[in-house]
C-alpha cells in the first residue's frame, strides 16, 4: 500500500485519479496518517457482501501489491473478482507468480516487481493515459473468467495435471 500512497501524493495535483482503499487491517491507521492531507486519497470500510459487485464496478483499475516473496504462496482471491468484474489490474508482485501469469495470460492487467515505485508509477501512468487500454485489459479479464475459470476448465487442468503425473512417475 506504500506504493499507493507516494502515487497519489505524486498524483495530488491531478483531479482525475482518485485512489480508494477499501477495507481494514492492522495497518491501516498508519496508512491513514500517512495519507493526511491528501486530496485524492478516499478509506472506505468494508462493504456489505451483496455490494461487491458495485465495489468493483467503481474503479478503472484495480491494484494487487504483494511485498517481494508472498506471490509464490499467495494468490489474492480478489484477483478472480476483478477480473469477473471486468476491471483491470496493476500488481507489484515477484514476476513468474500465478498473478503474473494469469494477467499476461489474460492480457487483463500489467504487473511490475514488487515495491519498486519508479515501475509501478511508469505503469500507472501509462495505464493512465490510454484509458481505452484500461477498457480493453477489463473486457479480456472478464473473458477469461468466462473461458478458463469454469467447473469444466477446472476439471479439464486437474485432468492435465493427472496425466502429466501419471507420466512422471516411473514404471
Amino acid at each position: 500500500m506504500d506504493l499507493l500512497i507516494e502515487s497519489a501524493r505524486r498524483l495530488a495535483g491531478r483531479d482525475d485519479v482518485v485512489f480508494v482503499i477499501n477495507g481494514g487491517g492492522s495497518g491501516l491507521d498508519e496508512l491513514r496518517r500517512r495519507a493526511e492531507g491528501l486530496p485524492n486519497v478516499r478509506f472506505v470500510g468494508y462493504q456489505a457482501t451483496e455490494r461487491l459487485p458495485e465495489v468493483l464496478r467503481a474503479a478503472d483499475l484495480h491494484v494487487v501489491p504483494l511485498r517481494a516473496g508472498l506471490g509464490s504462496s499467495s494468490v489474492p482471491s480478489k484477483l478472480y473478482s476483478i477480473l469477473a468484474a471486468g476491471r483491470p489490474v496493476l500488481a507489484s508482485v515477484d514476476a513468474g507468480t500465478e498473478v503474473a501469469r494469469v494477467l499476461e495470460t489474460a492480457g487483463a492487467g500489467v504487473s511490475v516487481p514488487p515495491d519498486d515505485q519508479t515501475a509501478f508509477d511508469r505503469a500507472l501512468d501509462e495505464l493512465l493515459a490510454a484509458p481505452e487500454r484500461l477498457v480493453a485489459q477489463g473486457d479480456a479479464g472478464r473473458a477469461f473468467v468466462e473461458q478458463w475459470l469454469t467447473p469444466s476448465a477446472a476439471a479439464e487442468a486437474y485432468l492435465e495435471l493427472f496425466d502429466r503425473l501419471r507420466d512422471a512417475v516411473p514404471g
